[in-house]
């Protein structure tokens, strides 16, 4: 008897950090449409308050993972005219380009019409090489789902579905 509860002491033990990580959500919120009333997609600061933009120069914490992985988080505002699904594509790069992160694309059920904050977007440190430490590049892509996506290789795109933002993980 004792063996099993040693057993799965060990088990559950060191397996789930000691904080809980946020969980992405979405959610509607009232902010004004945009003037020209069309789509857009933003990136943002991780708050618990209101939704603060991430520009050039901001500073992201990076977050040891309960497994020995390392992430930041980021949030997406984003305006559609209708209700519908979108696909936010993520990724952190080096300045030069070199990935950072896995790319992720992430399925989100849009406000009709209105805005869509997504909170707690995890990007995940590629566990082949050590976490950065310094100057990193976030990338977004926003999408109607079907409309495909940017091809990054061939260079970043920057309308107003796009934003790329040069960053500080520390």
């Amino acid at each position: 008897m004792r063996l099993v509860v040693l057993g799965l002491w060990t088990l559950t033990s060191g397996c789930a950090p000691s904080d809980p990580l946020p969980t992405q959500a979405s959610e509607c919120t009232s902010q004004a449409a945009p003037a020209d009333g069309k789509p857009i997609a933003r990136l943002g600061k991780p708050s618990t308050g209101a939704f603060v933009p991430l520009v050039d120069g901001d500073r992201l914490t990076i977050v040891s993972g309960g497994q020995g992985g390392h992430h930041v988080y980021v949030e997406v505002s984003g305006y559609s005219d209708s209700a519908t699904t979108w696909v936010y594509a993520l990724q952190l790069t080096a300045p030069d380009g070199t990935p950072l992160s896995s790319p992720q694309a992430l399925p989100i059920q849009t406000c009709a019409p209105g805005w869509t904050r997504t909170t707690a977007i995890r990007l995940v440190f590629d566990t082949s090489r050590d976490a950065p430490n310094g100057d990193a590049v976030v990338q977004l892509h926003a999408r109607p789902i079907g409309t495909p996506l940017p091809d990054v290789d061939a260079g970043v795109p920057t309308g107003p579905l796009d934003q790329v933002v040069s960053v500080k993980v520390l």
